[in-house]
């Protein structure tokens, strides 16, 4: 009998401590996936693929980056500076962004599908996403078992 409970106890602190780091997923490919979830999605709704940019990408990554790392909380804290430097590149009409979060424990979703699917349950994400948009950027940073993500759009 104690050996049963030893091995339960064992299998729930693998459970809670390891399964974040085996489920490590690639961020850059969070990235893509979540592009095509909201272009497969804007397709059906004959609406045009937006484009990838790496300029919109970047700040995405390092501020879902800085969210992961604890440097400030789960926010769209410094969104006026991220439109201020895509605004020196792009004369936009308008920006907006999407943030999201996913806990990843089990893996047995991906999480670039659970936060999109999450955005599309929301009313203003759903607008970003289905928006009047030409250009977007995705960042993904993972800190343990959590996903953290940035999507800005934008229209030119």
């Amino acid at each position: 009998m104690k050996i049963f409970f030893s091995f339960l106890f064992l299998l729930f602190l693998f459970l809670q401590l390891g399964c974040g780091l085996l489920n490590k997923h690639n961020t850059h490919s969070l990235e893509q996936e979540i592009l095509h979830l909201v272009n497969g999605h804007r397709k059906s709704l004959g609406l045009a693929d937006l484009l990838w940019n790496d300029l919109i990408a970047d700040l995405c990554r390092q501020h879902s980056q800085r969210i992961a790392s604890g440097t400030i909380s789960f926010s769209h804290d410094g969104f006026d500076n991220r439109v201020a430097v895509i605004s020196q590149t792009f004369a936009s009409a308008e920006i907006k962004e999407n943030i999201g979060y996913v806990v990843d424990v089990w893996g047995i979703t991906s999480p670039s599908r659970r936060v999109f699917d999450a955005w599309l349950g929301n009313v203003s994400h759903r607008e970003a996403i289905e928006g009047n948009f030409d250009l977007t950027g995705i960042g993904a940073a993972g800190s343990g078992s959590t996903y953290y993500f940035t999507q800005i759009f934008l229209r030119k």
